[in-house]
């Protein structure tokens, strides 16, 4: 049943997952939490290749890791993002999945899977994400009255994950119809990942490395990046699963409405964010969030 591995990854990525990161991991210990996070994934990662007899040096995990790397770049920017704006980032987020579905289209021969709703939805999103950022220049520029408004970095983060998660999700597929097993994927990715998160921790330490490193190693921080790291290796893992399942075009327009709409509605409601907003910004996640259904509605499976 193509279905299971998209159900639990709403459930425990798009729902349970940003109200940890938001509530808890961001509020102290960025870099270091950030620095955990991939150093313990990348030791589950090991462990679940040996299970599974996948554990190799290879040219494509050498490819895979080499990709991870780069994804670790976009998880930092998608951190700093979230950072600043839960709600925003969730509709901005938008373009990565636009990327994906577009080299699903174009390079799989996954076209048969395109629907005229597909098509609206993603015409419908693009504006929203146009409009949004039209207001909150004027916003910034004093033109129009704002609560507050979303500063220049954010925007810089949101391209800098989008564009590279984008295309990340494209070689997920590639790989999976690929053959390439989870255990050998799961290593190379976070292999990957852990080296870029290892050299943003070096470059951001705060403190000479010894104390930064017995800093970073408290129970509070070891404790709650532990738990972190299973969720994001369950993300990995479901992903891949879901997508050995499934075609691209079928599963990622599933993943950009869930993506987009719950995490929204946790920045928005449980963060309070919503009180940065106009009643303007308002209805356009109203119309951010029809387009992602539009989306849903619009798949062939």
């Amino acid at each position: 049943m193509w279905y299971i591995p998209i159900v639990l990854r709403i459930v425990l990525i798009n729902t349970i997952f940003p109200i940890i990161l938001k509530g808890k991991v961001l509020q102290e210990h960025f870099t270091r939490r950030f620095f955990l996070q991939f150093f313990f994934c990348a030791i589950y990662a090991c462990v679940l290749a040996i299970f599974l007899g996948q554990f190799s040096f290879s040219y494509t995990i050498g490819v895979i890791a080499c990709i991870g790397a780069v994804n670790g770049l976009a998880a930092y920017s998608q951190w700093r993002a979230n950072d600043i704006n839960l709600s925003a980032t969730s509709v901005f987020a938008f373009f990565d999945d636009a990327i994906a579905i577009s080299l699903g289209y174009s390079i799989l021969n996954e076209s048969q899977y395109f629907t005229p709703n597909i098509g609206i939805g993603l015409i419908i999103c693009c504006a929203v994400v146009m409009l949004f950022t039209v207001i909150n220049y004027l916003k910034m520029t004093k033109k129009i009255e704002g609560t507050s408004y979303l500063p220049f970095r954010f925007f810089l983060h949101v391209a800098t994950f989008t564009i590279i998660w984008g295309f990340a999700t494209f070689f997920m597929r590639y790989f999976a119809l690929k053959q390439v097993g989870v255990g050998t994927f799961i290593l190379g990715w976070y292999s990957g990942a852990c080296i870029t998160a290892t050299g943003i921790f070096l470059v951001k330490r705060g403190f000479p490395i010894k104390k930064e490193l017995s800093l970073t190693v408290s129970t509070s921080n070891i404790s709650l990046m532990l738990v972190v790291s299973v969720i994001i290796m369950a993300n990995i893992w479901l992903t891949f699963w879901a997508l050995q399942v499934a075609p691209l075009t079928v599963v990622k327009p599933i993943f950009f409405v869930s993506a987009m709409v719950i995490p929204a509605l946790v920045g928005l409601f449980i963060f309070k964010e919503k009180k940065e907003y106009t009643k303007k910004e308002l209805v356009l996640f109203l119309a951010a969030f029809i387009g992602a259904i539009y989306i849903a509605t619009g798949y062939r499976g």
